[in-house]
């Protein structure tokens, strides 16, 4: 008989999934199973746990909470701002830099094409060196306005998993779309971000069964990140 880890709930062999998955009507952890010979054996479960301190809220009744889902059907949708609406001293911070960086900029390239107009400016050569000051402008402007306004998200519609980030776009983050059938299970891995203070995020991905690994969502505290694997597995166990 197979057991439940989480709950010591037995499964039947009708609750197993295709993808070797069978979720818990007791405690709706995710079982994950392997077969051998004629049997299936439980090899690990996802219990679908909220993550201790965070408060997880359906979308239409929070607009300010870090991680929302929503069901509509056979619909499934999880979203995660980047940051909630409560600012953070580092978030804040690095706005009113761009905001001061910005203003400074557009004051003094207007200033400087006024006097260049009225021929009290140096020469128009000199209008290439303040490239890299503008560029780095914009970037530290728009940076922290999809900070403040991006969220990543997660659909299960039709048989197929994407995952996105907008509204606005951000260079590394593009999207992808997968079918679930190819998935053999989700996970949770160390991000990859160089950033010391970064380190500890974690990144939710998708093992297909061809042996690659799909990015569904990038640099998500763990107990959320753990939370989303759970959520993942059971829908799509469903």
């Amino acid at each position: 008989m197979l057991i439940c880890p989480s709950c010591a709930t037995p499964i039947h062999q009708g609750e197993i999934r295709a993808r070797g998955v069978a979720p818990c009507a007791v405690c709706h952890a995710s079982v994950r199973l392997e077969r051998t010979d004629e049997s299936w054996t439980v090899v690990g479960h996802t219990p679908p746990a909220k993550p201790d301190g965070v408060e997880v809220s359906t979308i239409a009744t929070a607009s300010d909470s870090l991680y929302r889902e929503k069901r509509k059907g056979e619909r499934f949708t999880l979203s995660r701002r980047w940051k909630t609406s409560v600012p953070t001293p580092h978030l804040v911070l690095s706005t009113i830099v761009a905001i001061v960086f910005n203003m400074i900029l557009v004051a003094v390239y207007i200033g400087f094409i006024v006097a260049t107009i009225r021929g009290d400016g140096p020469p128009v050569a000199a209008f290439f060196a303040p490239v890299l000051h503008v560029g780095l402008g914009i970037f530290i402007g728009y940076t922290s306005l999809s900070q403040w306004k991006n969220e990543s998200k997660i659909e299960i519609s039709e048989g197929q998993i994407t995952g996105s980030a907008g509204p606005l776009p951000f260079p590394t983050w593009s999207g992808v779309e997968v079918d679930v059938a190819d998935v053999d299970f989700f996970e949770a891995v160390q991000s990859g971000h160089s950033l010391s203070k970064q380190r500890h995020l974690q990144d939710v991905v998708a093992r297909l069964r061809s042996g690659e690994q799909v990015t569904l969502d990038k640099r998500v505290e763990p107990g959320i990140a753990r939370y989303i694997v759970g959520q993942l597995e059971a829908a799509t166990a469903a």
